[in-house]
């Protein structure tokens, strides 16, 4: 995986034994993102989701803390742009925090093994912000490997 700083968004980038036809339903389907989509998979109880995938459908998503004291995070967003199963770009807000000011877009390249994944997530406010998303997107990229490969 490899984590590119351009200024106030983040890129990483990573190969997948997942065919791109396969990758488009664990992002698209809300069952699916409910199962993956948080920093780790052992750590975080299993979330809820809501999705409508298609341009204008919303999502939200309820990570669970790790212990009852901490609090859930809810990330929620607007589909901008799908393009099955090559291309797929959202809104990305926290309840906890500005509104979804922030975009994220996936592409998904098919290679030999499966398929390239390239997460972008772009107008990230600060230094910090992109710091925190950087370790998040890491973690999750990495349990959707650990759940789907």
């Amino acid at each position: 995986m490899t984590i590119a700083d351009t200024g106030l968004a983040l890129t990483l980038e990573r190969e997948y034994r997942i065919p791109p036809e396969r990758m488009w339903e664990l992002w698209t389907t809300a069952e699916h993102l409910a199962a993956w989509l948080k920093p780790s998979i052992d750590r975080y109880k299993p979330s809820t989701c809501e999705a409508d995938a298609r341009v204008g459908g919303t999502y939200r998503l309820t990570i669970p803390g790790v212990t009852a004291d901490e609090p859930a995070m809810t990330a929620y967003g607007t589909y901008l742009e799908l393009d099955p199963p090559r291309l797929l770009r959202f809104t990305w807000g926290w309840d906890e925090m500005a509104p979804d000011t922030t975009e994220v877009t996936i592409e998904i390249a098919p290679t030999e093994a499966g398929c390239h994944l390239t997460l972008t997530h772009v107008r990230l406010w600060d230094e910090d912000q992109r710091a925190r998303h950087a370790e998040g997107w890491t973690g999750t990229l990495e349990s959707l490997a650990t759940l789907y490969e």
